[in-house]
């Protein structure tokens, strides 16, 4: 895409028409996601703002138009129009919007004559593949049908300077609508907006009130919407906002981003909460009595354990002595307990092999199918049993001569271990009165509520930036979130409230460990495939929310990366990281060294191929600068202590 040049392909305004354009004050407004674009001029010192208008702050910087912005100005289109088409009840259907220009005013009021305009006008050149893009000179088109009554072309040119074309009408004729937008004319603004990413001016941004819509069918959102911190959370009052604060809103709505509150968790009494806590930090529930949850969950770490692949049990617990090798390591990196008793979670462990579902005990499947006990409040209260009976975890499916494979037998055998403690039967009447036996799964509900209760990261600063103080996060902050949502592309897997879509993606992670016994050898990991025993689904883990990120290292399924900033980079190029990687980037327990061995499935031609071929990530032209911008956005997820 070709940014202005001097040689623009628009037709130019006469000498005469541009030196009749008022010489003041530029500011501009992108906000992507399909939302408000617009080019305002500065009353002068003189003109007092209008009663819908707050004052501009003292301190606001401005850039001044000179000769290049009057040049710039008279080199756009008269006129933009979108034509998009609608489905039978009259909604306009996403992907299907194409825009033109037109190098003359034309008089349109109706939506025959807007069709005759279309038809006349000029193929704006912009590349299919750049019309959802924020790296187009032109702004993005909107992904969404019912955003489109919100978009504004906007032109930025090598300068950096971006022009924004005024709110026009929309018309609709047979199944199609056109959206029709006019050249920015400066005399006529009387409303201030600031300049977020076109050039790097800040100032206050109100919202101007836009024009109904005329025309038939369904009508979507008519313009920006009074400010709010995001997800229909209000704005404190008299805060002035930076450039960053109201595309944020309207991206924060798209995605579904709100603030944690209490009221959005698994709760259960206090009472519940206590044994659980006490349950999460007793050794008792392994087999040798030697392993907690405790033991690879720690708080100090992240709630993980800080290694890349963790060891089994029998190296935790001392039972085995050096020296270790490949074997002796856990096939995948221990997940974070953060915001585990969020309603929203719905699946758990990397591969989602604990999900709700209908139909099977307690509506949850596991691979423990109908011998999973009924009564348990929530897939997270089910993911706790699991542990507890994996051989190279806390091993209570092993014995000297074996133990029974049958899951209910060994929870049974550990429910009646913990209630022969004359403690814990106490514990337990209190937190389930009225119940006169106790299964696992009233362990297990304890252990949940627990986890949910004592790690829930409702009091970020983000939290306090969707909740509406606009001064929580910094303006680096601000901009790095909007080249997450935005050019990073980062929440077509990180979104709703926790960042997180909860599905099951491959990115192209390096393998490497004693693998879960798939392919060669057993030495890959095949993810959610191992569950739905679909080949596409091979390689593809669950998607981690994002809140505490900084702290949950190492990264990636495995661990592959240990520093934050080298897996947000791998987005980037991950053919290439993928190509680059090697066993520094992990983080192995003490006892271990680095070894080919530990290499299996990363040397194996057949895996690489198979990761690299089905990956659904392709690179994202992101420079170090909005790197750096996302990391900081990052570090503002961080949990503070309540």
């Amino acid at each position: 895409m070709n940014s202005y040049n001097g040689k623009n392909p628009f037709l130019r305004r006469s000498q005469d028409e541009v030196q009749s354009l008022p010489v003041s004050l530029l500011f501009c407004s992108i906000f992507f996601a399909g939302v408000t674009l617009a080019c305002h001029s500065k009353p002068s010192s003189s003109e007092a703002p209008s009663a819908n208008q707050p004052p501009v702050p003292e301190d606001t910087p401005v850039v001044e138009q000179g000769p290049q912005q009057t040049e710039e100005l008279a080199a756009l289109p008269e006129m933009i129009i979108a034509e998009v088409s609608l489905d039978d009840h009259g909604q306009p259907i996403p992907g299907t919007g194409t825009v033109k220009t037109l190098n003359s005013a034309a008089a349109i009021a109706d939506g025959a004559s807007a069709a005759q305009s279309w038809d006349a006008a000029q193929s704006a050149d912009i590349p299919t593949d750049e019309l959802e893009t924020s790296t187009s000179s032109w702004s993005p088109i909107p992904r969404r049908g019912n955003h489109w009554d919100q978009f504004r072309p906007s032109y930025k040119t090598s300068s950096g300077q971006c022009y924004a074309y005024g709110q026009g009408q929309s018309y609709a004729h047979g199944n199609k609508r056109y959206y029709v937008f006019q050249r920015p004319n400066l005399a006529s603004y009387n409303t201030h907006v600031t300049v977020p990413l076109c050039g790097a001016y800040g100032g206050y941004q109100p919202y101007p009130q836009a024009p109904s819509i005329p025309g038939p069918g369904p009508q979507g959102p008519q313009g920006p919407q009074p400010p709010t911190g995001g997800g229909g959370y209000p704005q404190q009052p008299g805060f002035p906002q930076d450039p960053y604060d109201g595309p944020l809103r309207a991206i924060f709505d798209r995605y579904g981003v709100r603030p944690l509150n209490d009221a959005d968790y698994l709760n259960e009494s206090d009472m519940v909460v206590a044994l659980g806590e006490r349950l999460f930090h007793d050794k008792l529930l392994s087999a040798k009595n030697d392993i907690s949850c405790a033991t690879c969950h720690i708080e100090r770490r992240g709630t993980s354990d800080g290694w890349s692949l963790g060891p089994v049990g029998d190296v935790l617990g001392g039972r085995k002595r050096g020296p270790f090798g490949v074997g002796d390591l856990l096939p995948r990196n221990a997940p974070h307990l953060f915001n585990l008793g969020h309603k929203s979670y719905k699946n758990f462990f990397w591969d989602g092999r604990v999900e709700a579902h209908p139909g099977f005990p307690s509506n949850i499947k596991t691979s423990a199918g109908e011998k999973l006990p009924e009564g348990l409040h929530s897939p997270l209260a089910a993911q706790v049993l699991f542990p507890l009976i994996a051989e190279k975890e806390m091993g209570c499916g092993m014995g000297p001569e074996g133990q029974s494979p049958d899951e209910p037998l060994l929870w049974q055998n550990i429910i009646d271990e913990v209630l022969n403690v004359p403690a814990y039967r106490q514990a337990f009447r209190l937190a389930y009165p009225g119940q006169n036996s106790y299964g696992i799964e009233h362990l297990a509900n304890a252990i949940a509520a627990f986890e949910s209760k004592k790690w829930r990261t409702v009091q970020s600063r983000f939290d306090q930036y969707l909740a509406g103080d606009m001064q929580a996060l910094s303006p680096e902050e601000k901009q790095g979130a909007v080249y997450f949502y935005t050019k990073g592309n980062c929440a077509q897997c990180h979104s709703g409230p926790l960042l997180t879509d909860h599905g099951y993606h491959n990115i192209a992670i390096p393998q490497f460990g004693p693998g879960a016994g798939d392919g060669h050898r057993g030495l890959e990991d095949w993810g959610r495939g191992r569950v739905t025993n679909r080949q596409q689904d091979r390689y593809r883990f669950k998607t981690p929310s994002l809140r505490n990120v900084s702290r949950t290292g190492p990264w990636g399924h495995n661990g592959a990366y240990n520093r934050l900033e080298d897996f947000v980079d791998h987005y980037r190029t991950p053919i290439e990281s993928f190509e680059q990687w090697n066993l520094n980037q992990v983080i192995l327990p003490q006892g271990f060294q680095p070894h080919p061995s530990y290499l299996g499935a990363w040397h194996n031609p057949q895996a690489r191929q198979g990761i690299l071929t089905t990956r659904e990530v392709n690179g994202v032209p992101l420079s170090p600068q909005e790197i750096q911008g996302i990391m900081k956005f990052l570090y503002s997820l961080n949990w503070e202590q309540r």
